[in-house]
């Protein structure tokens, strides 16, 4: 449970960049108030949130190779984070599409494409551990592991290699099920 709960900054990291834009071109109200329209207090609440969200990152990577957690549980947590954030990144890219018409916007869309490296970093980090955990536990093979988590990093084919994990890692629970049932039947006729 603590790692859905560490898992959740991370999950809200690219939503946090649509809100920012949202304060800075049509609240000017919250603006004045909370950050006193100064747009550097609102960057610097972006970078401490974004420091806050890379830790967890490593926490919840950290926890699921140093727990011994299950893959399957680890690639669903996996799965579950990158699903949510697939309408951030779909928002932010045709945003990013939007700013590079004009000549002032294509600092956002720096900024836009800096921040998406910086959350599918994060998020590569909890897919690579649930491939290691894989790997570890013999749910899928070495190689397929290394090849899923180097995937993890890799725009689009992170969501497909989340996918392919998590259908890797509840195979392998199915098959479990099945031979200790056999085993089971084995020993009691």
């Amino acid at each position: 449970m603590i790692r859905y709960m560490l898992s959740f900054p991370v999950l809200l990291f690219p939503y946090t960049l649509l809100g920012a834009l949202y304060l800075l071109l049509s609240c000017s109200a919250v603006m004045d108030r909370v950050f006193m329209g100064n747009a550097y207090l609102l960057l610097g609440a972006l970078l401490g949130y974004g420091i806050l969200a890379f830790v967890c990152a490593v926490a919840v990577a950290l926890l699921t190779l140093a727990c011994r957690t299950d893959a399957h549980a680890a690639a669903r947590l996996n799965l579950i984070v990158k699903l949510c954030q697939v309408p951030a990144y779909v928002v932010i890219f045709v945003l990013g599409l939007l700013f590079l018409i004009t000549v002032l916007g294509m600092m956002f869309a720096l900024f836009f494409m800096l921040f998406d490296c910086l959350a599918i970093a994060m998020t590569g980090l909890i897919g690579a551990a649930a491939s290691l955990r894989g790997a570890a536990q013999k749910k899928n093979g070495r190689g397929l592991s290394v090849l899923l988590g180097l995937f993890q990093f890799v725009f689009v084919a992170d969501l497909a290699a989340a996918v392919a994990l998590f259908f890797a890692t509840r195979n392998s629970v199915r098959k479990q099920r099945i031979q200790s049932a056999n085993e089971e039947a084995v020993r009691k006729g």
